[in-house]
């Protein structure tokens, strides 16, 4: 405001100059200084009313200054006042307003820790992977192309249309337009499956994930999901159940039509197609591996449940699949599932070239223990380091280890040694998931047992006349090497002779023996290794 304005009108020129040196030090709300100047002006006209000259004004003016002192500091006070004479409201307002500024600039601050810094990208896990199964082999071990190849040349087979619906049923429950159909598509397919059959005597099977691989793909050296994941898999999944199918249709048809060397032939093909998958690479194509085993015993059983094969030949398939399943003496591994949690970490840490560092943005997702932690690790920056965030990949799977070593009953009656408390939150779902393969892990390492404790017993009728009277037999005979263990019961596979034959199970896993009974659904149809019941393997279940 000028000093002309007829508000200084009755002051004098010292007062005028105080008054807009304090307001001007203020340093607050336009509306507010206009009050305190008001208020200053007030203050000294009052004080001055009694001055009749201009001198006395001057005078006392003069005195008042002295005793408000320095301006600057009257400012200070007189703004700290009008701010304790605030509204409640306004206060509240001006302070929650003032807490919000500095959580925000806070919560910036957490944010750019984890920005920085970037990732050291040492290693292509996906190369890794890939060296893994194919441990400098050469190209032309490896089965997968030409498996791959077999799958396309099957689907465009004449036929495959009018028998896809129909390759798992027996023949002999076919009508004559299916068996046509079915023979037909045999025929015209028979070069690709006789090529098939060769490829699957290759010893090796890899997948080069660094160029795409079947599941995963490598993006910027880092392993990732790819875009297209769902597409690929389903891909894969059903030229892999295909293959198994086709072979399964040619095995029951040889069978049907008395060619049993085709038969055992083609039933060791399927196993080594189950082989090439086992045991290595990632858990999906291990756990589409341990189903096609499945199959394959599942038709065995088919088989010799309908066709009378010589003692000869159940010598050599019991052999041939002893070798097969020597190979892989447990059906699944997760070592090579490491490769995704070791991308994580060069992903998601800083690498300060001593085996350490700091926590990245990429890292939060997979190592904190849950949301909880999560805010709170955030917010106090004390996420773990890259050592530690190692050392629980390390543990984890040390722990996923011990559920694969440990048999089902050996499980019985003992707690957990797991502490999940203290694991990040991924790890907590994958823990349980371990569980629930190993169940499936060892399920198919008594599908192996129970298989040639089958074919041993066909072949011990046929050589002696009768079914053994006990397991033991077998073994003292020569026709198995060991008893049959059962992993869901605290002995060997149950074996009981019967007027017709024999029985043959296993206790499953709710880990009792149910007298050779299984689990039917509601309508009575036998349900394949529920949960509740024994896991029957022979005589071969019927709806």
């Amino acid at each position: 405001m000028a000093e002309n304005d007829k508000t200084f009108e009755n002051l004098p020129r010292s007062a005028v100059d105080y008054i807009n040196l304090v307001i001007k030090n203020m340093r607050y709300r336009k509306k507010t200084r206009d009050e305190v100047r008001e208020e200053l002006i007030d203050h000294f006209e009052v004080y001055l009313k009694d001055c009749a000259a201009n001198a006395e004004k001057e005078q006392e003016a003069q005195r008042l200054i002295s005793e408000f002192g320095d301006p600057k500091i009257l400012a200070v006070l007189m703004r700290r006042a009008k701010k304790r004479c605030r509204p409640l409201w306004q206060k509240i307002l001006v302070r929650s307003f003032a807490t919000v500024i500095v959580i925000f600039a806070y919560l910036l601050i957490c944010a750019s820790w984890l920005s920085m810094g970037t990732p050291t990208v040492r290693i292509n896990y996906a190369q890794w992977l890939t060296d893994q199964q194919r441990q400098g082999r050469d190209e032309s071990l490896n089965a997968m192309p030409e498996i791959n190849k077999a799958a396309e040349l099957i689907e465009k087979t004449d036929g495959w249309t009018a028998v896809s619906d129909i390759i798992r049923q027996w023949p002999g429950d076919m009508n004559d337009a299916q068996k046509t159909a079915l023979t037909d598509f045999l025929r015209a397919g028979d070069e690709t499956l006789n090529s098939l059959n060769k490829v699957l005597e290759k010893p090796y099977f890899w997948a080069d994930y660094n160029s795409g691989g079947p599941i995963i793909v490598d993006a910027n050296s880092v392993l990732t999901i790819s875009p297209t994941f769902a597409e690929n898999q389903m891909r894969l999944l059903r030229s892999y159940r295909q293959i198994a199918y086709v072979l399964v249709t040619r095995i029951n048809w040889q069978a049907y039509s008395g060619n049993i060397d085709r038969t055992i032939s083609d039933t060791i093909s399927l196993f080594n197609f189950a082989y090439h998958l086992e045991g290595r690479g990632l858990l999906i194509e291990q756990l589409v591996a341990v189903a096609i085993e499945g199959l394959a015993h599942r038709e065995i059983t088919t088989v010799l449940a309908q066709v009378d094969i010589p003692a000869a030949q159940l010598k050599h398939l019991q052999d041939e699949l002893s070798v097969t399943y020597a190979k892989h003496e447990f059906p699944i591994d997760i070592n090579d599932e490491k490769a995704f949690w070791y991308a994580l970490v060069q992903q998601g840490f800083t690498d300060d070239g001593k085996g350490n560092g700091k926590m990245l943005k990429a890292g939060m997702h997979y190592f904190v223990r849950g949301w909880k932690d999560g805010i709170w690790n955030f917010l106090t920056f004390s996420y773990p380091d890259r050592q530690q965030a190692l050392a629980q990949v390390h543990k984890m799977f040390a722990e996923g280890h011990q559920k694969f070593e440990t048999t089902p009953w050996q499980k019985t009656g003992k707690s957990s040694t797991t502490n999940s408390a203290n694991m990040p939150f991924m790890f907590k779902l994958l823990i349980p998931a371990y569980d629930r393969i190993s169940v499936v892990a060892w399920r198919a390492k008594t599908q192996r047992e129970a298989t040639l404790t089958i074919l041993a017993c066909l072949r011990f009728q046929k050589e002696k006349g009768k079914f053994p009277d006990t397991l033991d037999e077998l073994v003292k005979t020569g026709y198995l090497t060991k008893l049959p263990a059962d992993p869901f019961s605290p002995g060997p596979l149950t074996y009981k002779k019967t007027v017709d034959g024999f029985l043959l199970y296993s206790w499953g896993e709710n880990l009792k023996d149910d007298n050779g009974q299984v689990t039917r659904d509601e309508k009575g149809k036998p349900i394949n290794f529920a949960d509740t019941g024994d896991w029957v393997f022979w005589p071969v279940v019927k709806n």
